[in-house]
């Protein structure tokens, strides 16, 4: 096998640029963590593979990922410039609260890019096969299939992100370790979603908050009670980075974080937002009926299974930041109606926190 058999992944316009440039040179990043590492222990180079050895894995816009699936080893590999070590402190985290997570192999520095500025970061982890040697299918696929699993689908992301909540860090909020070229880490979670607010201000002018709600919200946000220890948090928490690991009895198992160290709501924030985003959505668009039945589902089953109270102030303080990014996200791919039931949505959370403030 040679360096041109690896297949490159898609690159989009929306992509972060340290994504695009990892993809880009993804092949030979493949090549050097292989042939200059013992991550494959039962092959010396790629020379020794064969192409249907090594999968290139689409999802996600943060790093270049690939399956390699040998007769007895089955990894993935990951490739990115930031949040590797970040993702691996936050997975053993998770693993020593038996929360359901790939094992962590190894993680390093690419040894072709050593020498570089800023040298690509490979991390290592045990793939999650299904008996015929494929990679299991994520919650999203499998409720493309088997809707009327919704609820319990639900009560496994309660329970699994119950766990996940459970591991309290000693670090200070926001990012940590390598999850950005420079972490910026806060003394308090008032001081994380103070800063991530203010960032986005121009933006929410622009979508008709006034700033006299702005500056309303921020001091509230300023002297809210968030809890005091951070948590590590998933970051990304959605169907989409849950796989089911069984399905008689059905289990799932978490990966792919984007973690950060915070308050809870964060992650609660991604299912309770998408089912709100697509409420507003079928008074607008019919068509996506079965698609809010599903997350209203989803969003059931989750409080069945969560087993910690959901602070509704900090709440609406995470779902109005994730919101913001949603919207902005779906401004960037076009989707005219999504952005513009984001935008209602952000400006029906900001109304609620202003009572908030009141009382």
């Amino acid at each position: 096998m040679k360096i041109t058999d690896i297949d490159l992944l898609p690159i989009k316009k929306h992509f972060p640029l340290n994504a695009k440039r990892v993809r880009a040179r993804a092949p030979k990043l493949i090549a050097s963590v292989i042939n200059d590492t013992d991550v494959i222990s039962s092959v010396p180079s790629i020379r020794h593979l064969r192409p249907e050895h090594i999968q290139a894995l689409s999802g996600g816009v943060d790093a270049a990922t690939y399956l390699v699936s040998l007769p007895k080893e089955q990894v993935i590999i990951k490739l990115s410039y930031i949040g590797v070590d970040a993702e691996a402190e936050a997975i053993e985290a998770w693993r020593k609260r038996h929360v359901r997570v790939p094992r962590m192999i190894k993680t390093g520095v690419v040894p072709s890019t050593r020498n570089d500025k800023y040298p690509v970061k490979y991390l290592v982890q045990q793939a999650l096969l299904d008996d015929t040697g494929r990679l299991i299918e994520t919650c999203a696929t499998y409720l493309t299939r088997a809707p009327h699993k919704a609820r319990k689908i639900g009560v496994l992301l309660g329970r699994e992100l119950d766990k996940l909540h459970s591991c309290v860090s000693d670090r200070r909020f926001g990012d940590f370790n390598d999850t950005r070229r420079r972490p910026t880490a806060y003394d308090t979670w008032n001081d994380y979603v103070y800063t991530a607010i203010k960032k986005q201000k121009d933006y929410l002018v622009s979508i008709g908050v006034s700033r006299e709600d702005l500056r309303a919200v921020l001091r509230f946000v300023k002297s809210y009670d968030f809890v005091r220890k951070g948590r590590y948090l998933h970051g990304d928490f959605s169907i989409r980075n849950v796989a089911v690991k069984s399905y008689d009895p059905l289990k799932i198992s978490v990966f792919d974080p984007n973690p950060i160290i915070g308050d809870p709501t964060w992650d609660v924030s991604f299912i309770w937002n998408n089912y709100q985003f697509e409420k507003r959505r079928i008074a607008v668009d019919k068509s996506q009926h079965d698609l809010f039945v599903r997350n209203q589902q989803l969003w059931i089953g989750f409080k069945q299974g969560y087993n910690r109270t959901i602070d509704e102030g900090s709440l609406a303080v995470s779902s109005v930041i994730q919101a913001i990014y949603q919207a902005q996200y779906t401004e960037g791919i076009k989707d005219a109606i999504g952005a513009k039931v984001r935008k209602e949505y952000i400006k029906d959370r900001i109304a609620f926190l202003l009572e908030q403030a009141e009382i």
